[in-house]
Order: C-alpha cells, then structure tokens, then sequence
C-alpha cells in the first residue's frame, strides 16, 4: 500500500514464495500466482498464491496495512503443475479461474467455497498464460488456440457457449510468453470481443459474442497489423466504443535482452470496427515508438494514449520515457523521461490512471513510479 502523492509504503503483506518453475520457463515471463489480482467493491484484494490458493486480502482497522479475510484452498482440486493465472468475478459475484497448464476453467463460490472446474486440454494445446475478461454472467477466455465463451451452468460448473480457432504461425516469436495469443480478450459495446492471433505477420481479430450470430458469422474481421517477422504482443487490447489499439513487443525476452535494455520493434496501431460489424480497416500505424511490454492505457478525457517506451540507445543508458500518442492520429504528442537503467524496466506492468489524472507504473526494481501534469 502506498500513498498516492509521495509514494511512501505504508504497508506491506507477503504472499507464498515462488514454487520452483517448470523447465524452460523464464522468471520473467510466468504470471502465475499474483501475477493478475483484482480490487472489490470494499477496496479487497483478491490474488492467486503459488500455493494453488485464492487469498482475500482486507485493509487493517486502525493503521494502514494488511489483514487476510478469506483462503480459498484450491490444492486438492488442482494438479501439482496447475498453476493459477488469474480469478475474476462475474456479475453474480461467483469468482472464476483459469490455470496455465492443461487449459483449466473453474469457478468457486464465494461463501461455501464449493469448486467446479473443466479442463480444455492436455500440454501446450490448452496452456492459459493470461488473463480473461468478464462481462455480465459470462467470461471470455483464450487458450493458446482457441478463442471461448464461457458460462456457469449447473452447480457453477463451467460451460462452453461456444468456441473458435484462430490462425497460429505455431512459433513462440521473441516477446511473447508462449505459441498462442499474447492478448487478454478485451469486450467491446455492441455486441464484440477481441483478440490477437499469432499468425505471421499478426492481426487483430474480432468475434461477435452472440451466441447465435446474425448471418452465422462468428468472425468480424482479420487485421494483419505490423510487419511478417516482426509482429508480436503479450499485452491487452485497448478497447474504446468500436476502436482498439495494439502494441508492438516484438524482441522482449527478458530486462536482459538486446542492447542491455530490452529494445523491440517498433508500432502502435489502431483498428476500427466498421457500422454494423461489416469488417474492421486499420484506420493508422505509428511505426517509430517502440514499447516494449507495457500494458498502455486511453484517457477519453484527454484522447491521448499513455505508454512506456525505450528507444534505441547506443551509448547504453536505457533510457526509459513516460510516452503520449493521439488517439486519433497516433502521433506522439508529448514524452518525458522517467529514468535510465535496469531499475525502469517495468517487464509486463501496467499503467493506471488515477481519478487526478496522475498515471502509475509498477517497475522491476525500482519499485512504482509516477508522472502527473506539471
């Protein structure tokens, strides 16, 4: 916990240590166990552990700090190798998981503590490396093959509404974590929700979420995005009315990689869905900023899109840079500097925007930082 302003810690709760990771697996690409938590309604924090737990962390009375409220205990009903990735609630407050091996899916009720779970499949065909979005009753997951719709059925056991593959290189191109998509599925308004794929070059791809969709198309459309060889994300769409934006991290490995600072190939793009779901055009693409892996954010008060960026340095300092693009454009509208080194690396974090506009990055070592209008 940390004050908004000064950044000071005022309290601090220490989760489960990491287990050993599976052969192969970099310490910098496994998001298992806290790598994605979520705030409730009563400022709760509900994280995963390395445990196979789901943890219900409370604010203490009193003094800040923190207090743990609710274990839900997940070991027996998982394998050993079944790592939780993510929990979320749907609209009914049931909370729903996924683990990275074996494409498991499962929900818990919230006051019995009851479980139910499905697996979509053994290896690497049903790996769930992100995370999954929720929308009313039901929860939108992608495996690194398949595109689903989910919703709880008898008993909170999870049910397939329904599914569909998309293209696959089958390569693990350098910045992403796995074969398969880098994107958490991001819904839209109107009735759409969209993707990734880890075709070559890769393109963005929108599905209506209807269960029986009008003409039986479930695709909207395909957009490549960037070029062949060198095309590649592992973070979330933005999403806005019927417009999404897509970054470039094509070349992240590790805060180690190229030129001692992590640089990628460059892009940002923007794809809109045409009136009426009548496919999508890609309406720009900035083709000089270059973001290695952060998640970005769009302030619709201000149009401008919020991210991290590291370009080229041959001297060797890593710069790291506070970046702002049009939305409109894609034109880069404003950059400043937030610091040189390894210690600003901020290796898959996301940015926050505070209700005083003042934006929040978690980084590698250096702990959280922050920029705010002068």
């Amino acid at each position: 916990m940390f004050d908004p302003k000064t950044l000071d810690v005022l309290g601090q709760f220490s989760l489960p240590p990491r287990a050993p990771l599976a052969p192969g697996t970099s310490l910098f690409q496994d998001f298992t166990g806290g790598g994605y938590f979520f705030l409730d309604n009563r400022d709760r924090v509900w994280s995963a552990t390395t445990t196979r737990h789901v943890w219900v962390i409370a604010e203490r009375r009193g003094s800040p700090g923190f207090v743990l409220r609710r274990d839900y205990d997940l070991s027996r009903a998982l394998r050993s190798d079944e790592r939780i990735t993510s929990a979320l609630p749907d609209s009914s407050g049931r909370i729903w998981f996924v683990a990275k091996r074996n494409g498991v899916v499962g929900t818990i009720a919230r006051r019995s503590g009851r479980i139910r779970l499905r697996r979509l499949g053994r290896g690497r065909t049903g790996e769930i490396e992100n995370s999954f979005a929720t929308a009313s009753h039901d929860v939108y997951i992608a495996t690194n093959r398949k595109m689903y719709r989910f919703r709880a059925g008898r008993g909170g056991r999870p049910q397939i509404v329904w599914k569909a593959r998309y293209r696959n290189s089958g390569l693990t191109k350098p910045g992403q974590v796995d074969d398969g998509t880098g994107t958490t599925p991001t819904v839209l308004q109107g009735g759409y929700v969209a993707i990734t794929d880890n075709d070559d070059p890769m393109n963005v791809v929108v599905y209506r979420t209807a269960v029986h969709p009008r003409h039986g198309r479930r695709l909207v459309c395909r957009v490549p995005v960037f070029r062949r060889g060198a095309s590649a994300t592992e973070n979330s769409l933005i999403g806005a009315d019927r417009s999404l934006i897509v970054e470039n991290n094509y070349g992240y490995k590790d805060p180690f990689g190229r030129m001692s600072g992590a640089v990628t190939e460059p892009g940002f793009a923007r794809v809109d869905i045409e009136r009426g779901g009548r496919g999508c055009r890609r309406r720009w693409t900035n083709r000089t900023e270059r973001a290695p892996t952060t998640v970005p954010k769009l302030s619709l008060a201000t149009g401008l899109i919020y991210a991290y960026t590291r370009p080229p340095d041959p001297g060797g300092s890593q710069p790291y840079f506070w970046t702002a693009l049009d939305f409109r454009t894609g034109r880069r509208v404003w950059r400043q500097l937030a610091g040189r080194g390894l210690n600003y690396n901020n290796n898959y974090a996301g940015i926050a925007i505070g209700r005083d506009g003042t934006a929040y990055l978690g980084t590698l070592l250096g702990g959280i930082v922050a920029i705010r209008d002068g």
